[in-house]
């Protein structure tokens, strides 16, 4: 399989396609400034850290830092939420330590 998407390539190992995340995603962001926003889930080793009580999810902003990628190479699939908005993500899912699906979420919409 071959294709490129949002500056993403298929076939890139969970290693390129970490290295390429912190820039590409900077892109797609409005301001083009700011950093992607992760899903956590807040356990009770982190609750007090955050304020939140545990088995809740919070969008939490990453920089995508080489501490961050041993956690990340554990997933199959990673989910970035583009300024910190669930209706605007995108999602990498991998096959064999490749990236094998790119899918871009978003829904715009107005309030009044």
């Amino acid at each position: 399989m071959q294709g490129t998407a949002y500056g993403f390539e298929i076939g890139d190992s969970k290693s390129e396609t970490y290295t390429k995340a912190k820039w590409v995603l900077l892109k797609l962001s409005d301001s083009g400034i700011t950093p992607p926003y992760i899903e956590v889930k807040v356990n009770n080793e982190n609750e007090e850290l955050l304020a939140t009580k545990s088995e809740y999810d919070l969008l939490v902003q990453t920089l995508l830092h080489d501490v961050g990628y041993d956690r990340f190479i554990e997933k199959d699939v990673w989910r970035f939420y583009i300024d910190g908005s669930y209706f605007n993500s995108i999602s990498l899912k991998f096959c064999q330590n490749k990236l094998c699906e790119i899918h871009r979420h978003r829904k715009y919409f107005e309030m009044p």
